[in-house]
């Protein structure tokens, strides 16, 4: 199964395939079409700085020695510190998890290396969480995330499948009689 989702990018649309057995709706999945990106390489670090809100850019500017757009902007800083610069090397399975709506890790920089680790033949997934920020508060998409992540090791660390948790039925109570917390 597919969903179609559109707005990771400005140039085109993802299609993300469903995780198997997916217990929970609204979280959009799997993999971004192979190919160059709409952003520069270096764009996995400088995108930290172009995000309002980020928390991130007033730590690392000193640290990088000035930002990326101004007179002799210390770009080869950047590019030394970016995952990209390495991600040829890379062989791990890799999941990643982003929410939409995320100020510290933009989405857009998730889709980049997840382009990146597919183009090099790494077994990698990425989930996004509509609304969401860098930590996932809706239950459902927390949910969500631990079964992917347990699904995720039981395959790659246990050589084993996993079978998702579902979420109880609304109204739905524990034990003999007693109520949920």
């Amino acid at each position: 199964m597919t969903r179609s989702w559109s707005t990771a990018n400005a140039t085109s649309p993802l299609t993300l395939p469903a995780p198997p057995n997916p217990p929970t709706p609204n979280v959009s999945v799997g993999s971004v079409a192979s190919g160059p990106t709409w952003m520069p390489p270096e764009s996995l670090v400088l995108c930290r700085h172009r995000m309002p809100g980020g928390d991130v850019r007033t730590y690392r500017t000193p640290w990088f020695g000035g930002t990326p757009w101004q007179k002799n902007a210390p770009i080869d800083v950047y590019w030394d510190n970016s995952p990209l610069k390495y991600v040829a090397n890379a062989t791990t399975p890799t999941i990643l998890f982003v929410g939409q709506q995320d100020p510290r890790v933009p989405m857009p920089q998730s889709v980049e290396m997840y382009r990146a680790l597919e183009s090099n033949g790494v077994p990698t997934v990425l989930y996004v969480a509509p609304r969401e920020p860098h930590g996932w508060g809706e239950l459902r998409h927390q949910l969500f995330k631990m079964n992917a992540e347990l699904g995720w090791f039981e395959k790659y660390v246990m050589g084993r499948d996993y079978t998702w948790e579902q979420a109880p039925e609304a109204g739905h109570t524990a034990g003999a009689g007693g109520s949920r917390p």
